[in-house]
This record gives C-alpha cells, sequence and structure tokens, in this order.
C-alpha cells in the first residue's frame, strides 16, 4: 500500500522551470520516502470523468497523503472527486504552491468547503510566498510551509575544472528575456555602471526571448517585439561588453554558471515566487545581485555576504530597483572576485539548504506536523475580490488601476513581496 500518491501532469509543462521543479520534487519525495511513493499522472486536457477514474483509483490504494507536485492542471477536479469516493480514512492534501496561485483564485475557491473538512498543508517555495499565502488564507499555524524548490546538486554543482580565469569580471543573467524580468533595465543600469565606473566587466544574458509584457497592467507585446526593443537597446549603446548568447541547455547552463563571476536578476515578475536560476548559480558557486522581490529575497538567507539584494518600488507605473542602487551593488559584488575556495564554499551552503539531497530532513519535518480536520478556514476576502476582478476582466488586465499602474488590490495582494525579510540569524 503506497502512503503517498504523486499527482503530476502527464505533458511537460511548457515553462523550463517547472519541467525542473516537478522532475525535481518527485525525486525528493522517493529519495525521502522510497517505495511509499507512487506516482499518478493527469492529462493536461483531463475532463471531470478522468478526473474521477483517478480518484477511484486513489481510494483503492488508501493513500494517507495525495500531493500536487505540478502547477497544472489546478487540484479542483481531482479534489473534489476523492473527497466524494468512499474510504475508511480520507487522505490529507498537500499542495506545492507555484507562482500562478493567485492566477488560480476562482479555482481554489471552488474546493473551499472541502478544504475547510479535510487535512491540507499548502507548501510555499520561499518566505515571501508564505505571507502572500498568509495574506490569502485563514488557517491554523502549520497549514502553511515552506520548503524550497529542490536543484538537483548531483548536475548543478561546483566544479573547479570548469572554471575560467576571466580577464574581465562577468555578470550573467540566465532565464526567460522578458519584461517582467526588467531586461532592459538591466541592460541600461549595467551601461551605465560599465561605461562610468568599471569598463573591466561584462554583461551576459542568456535565454529565450518572449512577448507577455506584464498582462496585469495590460500590457501586451505584438510576437518578436521585445527581442527587438532589447537588440535596437544594445545596438544604441553601442557597448561590447553587453552579449544576449540565446537560449541554453541544462548541460550549456551549467558551463556557463562556471565561466562567469556572478548571477544578476531584477525581477520584479508577480510569479516570483522563488527562482530557480538564481539558485543554480548559487549551487554552482556564483555570488548573486538580486531584486528584493519575492522569492528571490530568501536567496540572503544562503550567504548574507555573497547574495546581496537590491530593494524595489514602483517607479513610473513598474516596479524596479533604483538604478544607482543596482550600480553600486554591481561595483560591490566585481571589487572582489571570489577565489576557488570561496566558490566551493558558497556552493556547499546552498547545496545544504537547496539541493535534493539537502531538503530530505526539511520535508520530513513538515510531514511530522499533526493537523486536524477544519485546520483550513477560509479564504480571505482580498482573494475572493481577486477571483471577482479575475472574472470580470477575464484573465487580464485585473490587476490594472484606470492611470495604467498598478490597482490598490494589487498592492494589497503583493504587500508581502515588497517587505524586508527579518534576518534568520
Amino acid at each position: 500500500m503506497s502512503k503517498m500518491i504523486l499527482i503530476r501532469r502527464k505533458q511537460t509543462s511548457d515553462w523550463v522551470s517547472c519541467q525542473s521543479i516537478t522532475k525535481n520534487l518527485e525525486s525528493l519525495y522517493r529519495k525521502s520516502f522510497a517505495d511509499e511513493v507512487t506516482t499518478l499522472e493527469i492529462s493536461a486536457d483531463a475532463n471531470k470523468y478522468d478526473h474521477w477514474l483517478m480518484a477511484k483509483e486513489i481510494a483503492t490504494l488508501e493513500p494517507t497523503h495525495v500531493v500536487f507536485i505540478d502547477h497544472t492542471p489546478h487540484p479542483v477536479d481531482l479534489v473534489t472527486s476523492i473527497f466524494m469516493q468512499e474510504m475508511k480514512v480520507k487522505p490529507s492534501f498537500i499542495f506545492h504552491i507555484f507562482g500562478d496561485f493567485s492566477l488560480q483564485s476562482q479555482s481554489w475557491l471552488q474546493i473551499e468547503e472541502v478544504l475547510k473538512d479535510s487535512k491540507s498543508i499548502f507548501i510555499c517555495a520561499s518566505d515571501k510566498e508564505v505571507l502572500l499565502l498568509k495574506n490569502l488564507i485563514n488557517a491554523k499555524e502549520g497549514v502553511i510551509q515552506k520548503l524550497p524548490f529542490p536543484i538537483d546538486g548531483d548536475f548543478f554543482k561546483f566544479d573547479e575544472k570548469k572554471v575560467k580565469n576571466n580577464k574581465k569580471f562577468k555578470f550573467l543573467y540566465t532565464g526567460r528575456l522578458s519584461d517582467q524580468k526588467n531586461i532592459m533595465e538591466l541592460i541600461q543600469y549595467f551601461n551605465q555602471y560599465n561605461k562610468t565606473i568599471n569598463p573591466e566587466t561584462e554583461l551576459v544574458i542568456a535565454g529565450p526571448y518572449d512577448d507577455l509584457g506584464i498582462p496585469f497592467l495590460g500590457k501586451r507585446m505584438k510576437k518578436g517585439s521585445y527581442g527587438l526593443h532589447v537588440e535596437n537597446l544594445i545596438s544604441s549603446l553601442a557597448n561590447d561588453n553587453i552579449k544576449v548568447i540565446g537560449n541554453c541547455n541544462h548541460e550549456e547552463l551549467r558551463q556557463i554558471y562556471h565561466e562567469c563571476d556572478a548571477y544578476v536578476s531584477l525581477s520584479t515578475h508577480n510569479d516570483e515566487d522563488y527562482g530557480m536560476a538564481p539558485a543554480e548559480a548559487l549551487t554552482c558557486g556564483l555570488p548573486c545581485l538580486l531584486s528584493d522581490w519575492g522569492g528571490f529575497s530568501s536567496f540572503s538567507f544562503v550567504d548574507f555576504s555573497n547574495v546581496v539584494l537590491t530593494p524595489v518600488e514602483i517607479r513610473k507605473n513598474k516596479i524596479l530597483p533604483e538604478a544607482m542602487d543596482v550600480v553600486k551593488k554591481l561595483h560591490l559584488i566585481s571589487s572582489k572576485k571570489l577565489e576557488i575556495s570561496e566558490r566551493a564554499e558558497l556552493s556547499n551552503k546552498a547545496l545544504k539548504r537547496l539541493s535534493i539531497d539537502g531538503l530530505i530532513r526539511p520535508l520530513k519535518e513538515i510531514y511530522k506536523t499533526e493537523l486536524k480536520e477544519g485546520s483550513f478556514h477560509s479564504f480571505h476576502g482580498n482573494f475572493k475580490s481577486l477571483s471577482t476582478t479575475h472574472l470580470i476582466n477575464g484573465a487580464t488586465p485585473y490587476f490594472r488601476a484606470p492611470n495604467g499602474s498598478y490597482s490598490t488590490l494589487y498592492k494589497e495582494i503583493y504587500a508581502p513581496y515588497f517587505k524586508r525579510l527579518i534576518s534568520e540569524n
């Protein structure tokens, strides 16, 4: 008899980071609980009857826990179907929460009554995501937990043989090249630093372009437009120290993490619940300059001296760090290149907190949480307001204010992402 049923989508996610997250979460569960774990896959286009059939299968297995380790399809139909099955003991529901939680408000509200009568745990990937959910969920202590999305530490780890001795200090960004990630601003801030303070630096940008814009503000882009904007900006700056190298596979990413000297991302994407790229960079021994936003903020707990955060606020209808603070911190990081031994030490610190092996004990601790039915009370009113605006305005732009800025509701819901975290020490 399997004690744990892991639920994942049959098709791989369109998001590369989510592909890694789901794969690594499954590995973590199997290393932690071995043969107590069974994985079931549900199709992305499964209908209610498909979910009912899976629920019947789950009922015959009599698990203690049903664990959702993928971001789609939403658990609403399967949870409802499981709850309706004849079972001696209803299983606990464990939800690993991804950045799209707030986008799925309507679906979550559909199972509010089921959750009230169940034992449930919501596992967030970062400290600020925990605060975000506490801002949306009314529940007893222990219902909302934290566990970073695990990194494959056998693959993303420091390897002295892969390191290159660069003449110039190389900053690296990897990930989507999107307006959500503030790539244009990163290029402009680096150019200012490189031309006025330290010409012996480079910025390498790796990743695919996307044209999502910022849907919450109703800012959409035509296909191919963002790449054109970035390339035109770089051309106008005439700076050979800024290079865009395109998308990279995992092998190429691991190599480029070792070839560069520091990682930088100024992302303020509303779905930035964690950050697989910064986590991979840290486990490969790279110091980081990150926006103090969302899941990025928690990485400072890995190593306060080698993870530098830049505060953000709403500037000209966009959430951004202040240019001079970024310039100052680019200079801070590039003023002292880490030695081989220091990179190895940083990698080991990150692996202990972020890798699959390092997260086995914390995961087991979460499963020691004793919950009773009714520990989940309800969703807060702001979550219901979010669902209503979503229903009225469609998928987007339900956060847009009349002046094109962020609405009061957005500021209320995402207030935890703007806050400074209290030191763990």
